[in-house]
């Protein structure tokens, strides 16, 4: 299913030596390809279109990830993709650290999670287009739940370690509320059940300490993810804790209707979410995204040069959207979601920082668009239409020092954007002018 998004490559010649792009001219550039004061990006990768200007995709970006994955479309669906292919749909590409699944058979639910005056109805198509079963409310005035609380699913929770619980769900017609009641016995702060009503996209009564998210996928799905952090150690406890429909306590059952349930997940060290980790018979690992500049990418550096990166910002802590560097912070240059709120640049040289930009307040999870600009002794960095302090770098990285193109990290990988990076483009040999970086990222 990979396929859905065809890389519409624009034809290059690559010489067998000498200047890797020689051949590429202004004249030969679309109409679509970014232009700085008429000069066209040496490389343009537009992951979310489809669009590739100066190398095909192959010579741009190399995929390393050792296991198989989900990508999120626009509309709301989910694509599967092999290992070590780039996940990448109409959003962009997807770049994420490595999670673990803690919950087994997460794909049925109706294994290894205990079900009270509820059962198991017909099927509808699941955000991945496979099937996801209907839990049914038995008829009568009941409490009507469902917990991971069998086998494998019985976890234990470690002080000070935060975790995040996630699950898709569809409500049928008369219904619109669930309740997650915390692991039974477990030190999280819950104070009441949290609530995520599936009629209003709202999540609340969240307690202090606590966050939540509702998503709207296609076909009426939801994305419910919530994330506290345990205050002791406790074993043996629900790795998911009791889901309760349409009240906290009794409500009202028909017999035929309640909700689709699919894909849960439980994962330890996780300020938010990450994208679906399918499970059988065990927890399951899905590999770190190593998000690496391929041949094409790696010559577009110069010591002077410019590129912009179109992305989301991290969900959660540091996140990288690109970098040209030796592997380490000793020669750089990249641009990075600060803490998830904060946009920045670095310029180091020689194992010496040479320019550091001003911070943009930039929101957790929120499309961004970043650019920097440089040569010797002239930088300047630029977020959402906003120009960051000019920097006068006594050295810029030597182009034999830079060795690696790290998109969606930086530094020596880590440090992921757990987000989409939709278009990256970079200029060989153009600082691009104050006026041009404030314009493409506005």
């Amino acid at each position: 299913m990979a396929e859905i998004v065809c890389a519409i490559v624009q034809p290059v010649t690559v010489p067998l030596a000498g200047d890797l792009f020689a051949d590429l001219g202004l004249a030969s550039a679309p109409a679509w390809v970014l232009h700085a004061g008429g000069v066209p990006a040496t490389i343009d990768a537009s992951f979310a279109d489809g669009l590739y200007w100066g190398a095909p995709l192959s010579n741009i970006l190399n995929c390393s990830r050792a296991s198989s994955g989900y990508a999120q479309t626009s509309s709301g669906l989910l694509v599967p993709f092999s290992s070590n292919v780039p996940r990448i749909t109409d959003l962009g590409l997807l770049v994420e650290g490595g999670r673990t699944n803690s919950l087994i058979h997460n794909l049925t639910l109706n294994t290894a999670w205990s079900r009270q005056n509820v059962t198991i109805g017909g099927t509808t198509a699941a955000p991945d287009g496979s099937s996801a079963n209907l839990f049914v409310q038995n008829a009568g005035i009941l409490p009507y739940f469902v917990k991971a609380d069998q086998g494998a699913n019985v976890v234990t929770y470690t002080s000070g370690v935060t975790y995040t619980w996630s699950i898709y769900a569809k409500a049928t017609p008369g219904h619109s509320q669930l309740f997650f009641e915390k692991p039974h016995n477990t030190p999280f702060p819950w104070a009441s059940a949290v609530r995520a009503n599936l009629s209003t996209g709202v999540i609340d009564q969240l307690s202090a300490g606590m966050t939540g998210k509702m998503e709207p996928l296609a076909n009426g799905w939801y994305r419910i993810s919530f994330t506290a952090t345990a205050a002791a150690t406790q074993a043996t406890a629900p790795g998911f804790g009791a889901l309760y429909f349409d009240n906290y306590g009794n409500s009202t059952g028909d017999g035929s209707t309640g909700f689709y349930l699919w894909g849960a997940m439980m994962e330890a060290n996780a300020p938010h979410a990450s994208s679906l980790i399918a499970t059988t018979t065990a927890p399951a690992t899905r590999s770190a995204d190593n998000m690496t500049g391929a041949v094409a990418m790696l010559a577009s550096y110069g010591e002077t040069g410019s590129f912009r990166v179109h992305g989301i910002s991290s969900p959660s802590s540091f996140g990288g959207f690109f970098a040209f560097n030796d592997n380490s912070p000793s020669n750089r240059v990249d641009l990075r979601s600060n803490q998830g709120f904060l946009t920045n640049c670095f310029i180091s040289a020689g194992g010496s920082d040479r320019y550091g930009s001003g911070l943009f307040a930039t929101a957790f999870n929120a499309v961004t668009k970043t650019a920097v600009a440089w040569s010797l002794g002239n930088a300047r960095c630029a977020t959402n239409g906003t120009l960051g302090s000019v920097g006068t770098p006594t050295a810029v990285p030597a182009a034999a020092s830079i060795t690696a193109a790290r998109i969606g990290n930086f530094d020596t990988g880590s440090f992921h954007l757990n987000n989409y990076v939709k278009r990256l483009s970079v200029w060989r040999g153009t600082r691009i002018s104050d006026a041009d970086l404030q314009s493409l990222t506005a």
